[in-house]
């Protein structure tokens, strides 16, 4: 899951988030509100992070971004909506900074 989450960082899918969440009806306001909620959470995390990485297991906090950002897209397939997708990139954001942070 790891891996694929780094290659998710790497191809830039970011145009097809806002196509995807343009197309179940969200507004460019709240699309934009999104990623910036997605930006601010990862830039918020990512000295606390890297804080968890140095105390505690790197090899753990990898396996705990892995499982955020598994259930920051699962909360986008439960719930398609603008809270559902916050919720979600909110786990993205900290999953993120997690590896960064390892």
């Amino acid at each position: 899951m790891v891996g694929w989450a780094l290659l998710a960082d790497t191809v830039p899918l970011h145009p097809l988030y806002a196509l995807l969440f343009a197309d179940t009806g969200l507004s460019e306001t709240q699309i934009s509100a999104l990623f910036v909620v997605w930006a601010g959470i990862a830039i918020a995390a990512e000295v606390p992070s890297g804080v968890l990485a140095d105390r505690f297991s790197r090899r753990g906090c990898l396996v705990a971004a892995g499982l955020f950002q598994a259930a920051g897209f699962a909360v986008w397939a439960v719930l398609p909506q603008f809270a559902g997708f916050a919720v979600g990139f909110v786990l993205w954001g900290l999953g993120g900074a997690l590896v960064s942070g390892a």
